[in-house]
C-alpha cells in the first residue's frame, strides 16, 4: 500500500508540471487570460500540498492465524505425550532389568553359600573319618612320638586330636610340647625378629586347648 501511495503522488506532481506548462503555453498564445491561468495554478497547488491519507494499519491477525497458532500448540502438546510415554517405557524397562540383575545376584550368592556348606560338610565328613581312623593308631605311640605326628598340622587340628585320645595320651603329648628339648625349636622359642609381644607355638596351643570344643 504505501509503494501505490508514492506512485500516486509522483504521478500527481507530473500532472501539475504538465498542466503547467500548457497553461504557460496557452497564456503565451493568447488563449487564456491570466488571472484564470492564476486560479488554476492555485487550484492545483492545494490538490499537490494536500497531504497523501496514511496508509491503513496493519490489520489484526485473522481467524485463520490462530487457529494456525492453535494447531501449532496442540502439535507440540502430542509430541511432548509422546516423548513422556517413551521415558516412562525406557524407565520401567531399566527397572526391570535392575530387578532381574538383583535375583541374579541373589540367586548367585545362594549357590555359593551352598557350595561352601556342602564343602565344609564335606572336608568335615572327611576330617571325621580321619580322625576316627588315625586315633586308635596315635593312641599306641608315646607323647613325644604323637607330638612328632601331629606338629606339621594347624593348631586347631593338633587340639582336636588331642581331645579325641585318652586323656592319659594327650598329658603326654602336652608334656612333650613344654618339656621335650628336641620340641623346643619349634614350640617353645621365638622366631627371630618376632614383634614384642608374640607367643610361642606352646603357648598358642594351649590356648587353643582352653577353648570350647567345636561340634
Amino acid at each position: 500500500m504505501n509503494a501505490l501511495w508514492r506512485i500516486l503522488s509522483t504521478v500527481s506532481t507530473i500532472l501539475v508540471a504538465v498542466v503547467l506548462a500548457v497553461g504557460i503555453a496557452l497564456l503565451m498564445s493568447g488563449a487564456i487570460r491570466a488571472d484564470r491561468l492564476t486560479d488554476a495554478l492555485s487550484a492545483l497547488r492545494e490538490g499537490a500540498a494536500r497531504p497523501a491519507p496514511a496508509p491503513p494499519e496493519a490489520a489484526v491477525p485473522e481467524e485463520s492465524e490462530r487457529r494456525q497458532a492453535a494447531d501449532a500448540l496442540a502439535r507440540r502438546e502430542e509430541e511432548l505425550r509422546r516423548l513422556d510415554v517413551r521415558v516412562a517405557a525406557r524407565q520401567a524397562q531399566v527397572e526391570a532389568d535392575r530387578q532381574r540383575v538383583a535375583e541374579t545376584a541373589a540367586r548367585l550368592k545362594a549357590d555359593r553359600e551352598k557350595f561352601e556348606l556342602e564343602r565344609q560338610e564335606t572336608v568335615q565328613t572327611k576330617t571325621d573319618a580321619d580322625l576316627a581312623a588315625n586315633v586308635p593308631i596315635l593312641s599306641k605311640m608315646d607323647g613325644a612320638s604323637i607330638v612328632a605326628v601331629l606338629k606339621g598340622w594347624d593348631d586347631a587340628t593338633f587340639v582336636r586330636y588331642l581331645r579325641a585320645l585318652k586323656p592319659s595320651k594327650a598329658a603326654e603329648a602336652l608334656d612333650a610340647v613344654q618339656n621335650d628339648p628336641k620340641f623346643e625349636p619349634e614350640f617353645r622359642r621365638l622366631p627371630p625378629g618376632a614383634p614384642r609381644g608374640a607367643r610361642t607355638r606352646a603357648e598358642l596351643l594351649m590356648e587353643e586347648f582352653r577353648k570350647a570344643p567345636q561340634g
